[in-house]
């Protein structure tokens, strides 16, 4: 009889948990969004050649002279490399050719003004002996380089993920529940300087084009967090 009674005992209290609810969680979506600064370390410039010619040979060599410019200047500026293009008119139905264009882009990161004008000149000394040449030169930036950039960043991520679980602290003490940090989610944005293009000039102009250093401006740098908050 003893025995009969506990397992009836048992069997009651089972059912009563079965029968009992479990609540579910309460889910909190919420959002917060960090700005920082940081001091331009490096300048950008870069320029665009072009060389027109009827001769295929001519505009190759046109184009072989910037990029040894370019290449002696390795330790601050790239190009990936210069493309010819043939070019064509169209009279009475038919398409002509009409020579060939080469194409040469290049871009230069510098700490000092110096060090560029050094790769200026020497595409100015070769264009000038040349008026086949067309060159579009950019003005001269100042940027945060990408090492700085990522440093910033990696501080900006750490300082949001504290944030974030302090205010998970905050939520657990005021609704008396457990709360913690789910899907979290960075989105970084940043305020990078549009590079501003000079008008296209002939190589008799070329001189014109004047290489000054800019004004140096912090960066602004902005780290948006997304996230739930799960309390139980």
């Amino acid at each position: 009889m003893r025995y009969f009674l506990i397992l009836l005992i048992l069997c009651t209290t089972a059912t009563a948990f079965a029968r009992v609810k479990v609540k579910d969680p309460m889910v909190i979506t919420d959002a917060a969004t960090f700005t920082s600064s940081a001091k331009p370390d490096m300048m950008e410039s870069g320029m665009t050649v072009q060389y027109k010619s009827p001769d295929y040979a001519a505009v190759s060599s046109a184009m072989e002279k910037i990029s040894g410019v370019v290449k002696l200047n390795k330790d601050i500026c790239t190009y990936s490399s210069y493309r010819i293009s043939p070019e064509y008119t169209y009279k009475d139905g038919k398409q002509l050719n009409d020579g060939y264009m080469g194409y040469l882009d290049f871009s230069c990161s510098f700490t000092a003004v110096p060090a560029y004008e050094k790769v200026v000149n020497g595409v100015f000394d070769i264009a000038s002996k040349d008026e086949a040449y067309l060159l579009t030169s950019k003005s001269v930036q100042w940027t945060v380089s990408r090492k700085v950039l990522d440093t910033l960043r990696s501080q900006m991520k750490l300082d949001a993920i504290r944030s974030v679980l302090r205010t998970a602290k905050e939520y657990s003490r005021a609704s008396g529940l457990y709360c913690s940090a789910k899907d979290i989610k960075l989105e970084y944005a940043d305020t990078v300087p549009v590079m501003r293009e000079y008008a296209a000039v002939r190589s008799a102009k070329a001189q014109a084009i004047a290489v000054s250093e800019p004004d140096r401006q912090d960066q602004s740098v902005s780290l948006t967090v997304k996230y739930n908050y799960v309390c139980r």
